[in-house]
């Protein structure tokens, strides 16, 4: 294989074994994040984020929960 196959073969089997989380900063302003310290979106107050988006760090665990 050459590189340009390699690469493709990498891209269409690469994986995560870690479920998304983090992907909405918080922060004091909508110039450096997307929600306020009461996970209130910055753009619309009314609309809070409350799933694993709005962790502040990753963690290695299942983010899964169930009751």
């Amino acid at each position: 294989m050459d590189d340009a196959a390699l690469i493709e073969t990498f891209r269409n089997r690469a994986s995560t074994l870690y479920h998304p989380s983090c992907t909405c900063r918080m922060g004091r302003g909508p110039q450096d994040s997307v929600l306020n310290a009461r996970l209130q979106m910055h753009s619309m107050p009314g609309l809070r984020m409350v799933d694993a988006s709005s962790l502040p760090n990753f963690t290695p665990g299942n983010i899964n929960a169930r009751p």
